[in-house]
């Protein structure tokens, strides 16, 4: 997959969870900016949230809080649900840095990020 084809599957994605219930609690009062690093195909963007609100935004974040990096695949997976987070991270296919204990509030939307991503790759016709 290319870099573009992953931003543009990220921002379908992510937009999707806007309106969530379950999203908009897990980030009530949780104002971070967190990046997504794909280094391998050249892909970055980052999430704020803000308010019970998440934005989507291509590129690099001035001054992010936590950042994620790693392969596309890698990163896909995780975001699938096929890469395990904690194996991910002690495996070094995802690194983070920042707080990485912050990373623990997105636990909750670990589903519905799922769900929507599959809906996402659906609409852009992968499997």
């Amino acid at each position: 997959m290319s870099g573009e084809e992953l931003i543009s599957i990220m921002r379908a994605t992510f937009g999707k969870l806007r309106d969530d219930p379950t999203v908009k609690a897990a980030i009530m009062g949780w104002e971070k900016t967190l990046q997504f690093e794909a280094t391998d195909i050249e892909a970055y963007w980052y999430i704020e949230t803000y308010g019970g609100e998440l934005t989507f935004h291509e590129g690099r974040a001035e001054s992010p809080d936590i950042t994620l990096s790693g392969t596309g695949e890698n990163l896909e997976g995780l975001i699938a649900g096929t890469l395990q987070p904690m194996t991910a991270l002690m495996s070094g296919a995802i690194r983070v840095s920042g707080a990485m204990t912050e990373l623990m509030r997105l636990s909750s939307i670990m589903e519905p990020l799922k769900n929507a991503y599959m809906e996402a790759k659906r609409e852009f016709g992968g499997t």
